[in-house]
């Protein structure tokens, strides 16, 4: 079980909201614990509607489409699994009939069942359709339909040792994935070439690609490059910044090369970055604003010479996203608390010359911050 039950129906009886709809592919995974590739992509698409639906005072509802009824029955901690039509014809040896016709009459005949047709029902209202949520209005006129995105945010913020674990494999096959990039690098190769070594790389682990951006030379100043076609040649700074996932979580991490000797600016100036980074995450603990770290690490690199120097973000909560929230921002006074997963990255991107990035991944601890990922942060020389 991913959801954190208890914390959820605290929030709930502070906004005094009655049942939750809980509906978006990522949010779906982390309340249902079902993951599955394929179901993922088919409600991206909106091609299938899933819900779990998690009443205040009852036991919760799993609405799924009965195509995915042998996998939320393997997967899922929701025992009460309710299906409505899919399109496919399936042979089972055991009977089954759907709960309802559609969706909308589905969550309905739930609702009416548990009597939760005149509160506070809370939905995504920045994913929900807007034919579903005038479908649920008109259904149940006397009910306040309100945003529970941020109830979900919070939720998901604070990872359980189960989603660490996830977390942890995901960056070991993104360390692998890198290793493996950087002993293909040598002139003439193309970044497509060194692409495909992380690919092939993080495959032998089992794990997925979320994020791939290689950029050499001049293309790594560009802020969101991917590879096509160029040749590395001596004095190409080669920027990475790669994801993986491993059942649904993610990595994010950042490392800079260069084949052949660096240069002095390039020294000084990766030099500047490492010392930021470095400091922010000596400061991480909980208790402290996000917003100072910001504030630190910007100094920092100020100070070295850089006094122009500003980014919008120098890191962000990942988990089954990889850019989720809370972010290292000037303006969020949210605070660290234990067992939330942060990146932590301070870059420099100039389209024309190259770029780099330092980027690790850390676990908020009692007292502190533990690290997780454990690549080397030099840069890569490559002779």
């Amino acid at each position: 079980m991913m959801i954190k039950i208890d914390k959820a129906k605290v929030s709930m009886q502070a906004q005094d909201i009655e049942v939750m709809l809980i509906y978006s592919p990522n949010n779906f995974i982390y309340a249902s614990g079902i993951y599955d590739t394929t179901v993922q992509m088919l409600m991206e698409d909106k091609l299938i509607s899933q819900f779990v639906i998690l009443p205040r005072e009852s036991e919760p509802v799993l609405l799924i489409n009965s195509g995915a009824l042998e996998n939320a029955e393997e997967m899922s901690w929701i025992r009460d699994i309710r299906t409505t039509p899919n399109t496919s014809w399936l042979v089972r040896k055991r009977p089954h009939k759907d709960f309802a016709d559609s969706v909308a009459e589905g969550i309905a005949k739930i609702l009416e069942g548990k009597r939760l047709t005149s509160g506070r029902i809370g939905i995504e209202k920045g994913y929900m359709p807007s034919d579903m949520y005038e479908c649920l209005r008109s259904k149940f006129p006397r009910a306040q339909f309100c945003d529970i995105q941020s109830i979900l945010q919070d939720l998901r913020a604070i990872k359980t040792d189960n989603e660490i674990a996830k977390i942890k494999q995901a960056i070991k096959s993104t360390e692998r994935g890198y290793e493996a990039a950087m002993a293909s690098i040598t002139e003439g190769i193309t970044d497509f070439d060194i692409a495909k070594a992380f690919r092939v790389a993080v495959a032998h682990e089992g794990d997925d690609i979320s994020h791939l951006i290689c950029g050499v030379g001049a293309k790594g100043g560009v802020l969101f490059t991917h590879p096509c076609g160029f040749k590395v040649k001596e004095g190409d700074i080669i920027r990475f910044d790669l994801g993986t996932v491993h059942m649904g979580y993610r990595s994010d991490l950042s490392r800079s090369a260069v084949l052949g000797e660096p240069s002095e600016r390039l020294i000084k100036l990766h030099k500047a970055l490492l010392e930021a980074q470095r400091k922010g995450i000596k400061e991480i603990k909980p208790g402290t604003k996000l917003c100072e770290i910001h504030k630190i690490i910007k100094k920092t690199v100020r100070d070295a010479g850089y006094t122009e120097y500003t980014r919008g973000m120098f890191g962000h909560s990942v988990g089954l996203e990889c850019e989720e929230q809370p972010m290292i921002t000037a303006s969020t006074h949210a605070i660290f608390e234990p067992n939330m997963v942060f990146s932590v990255e301070v870059s420099w991107y100039e389209p024309g010359w190259g770029g780099m990035n330092i980027e690790d991944m850390i676990v908020v601890t009692k007292d502190g911050c533990e690290e997780l990922s454990t690549m080397p942060r030099d840069i890569r020389v490559i002779k």
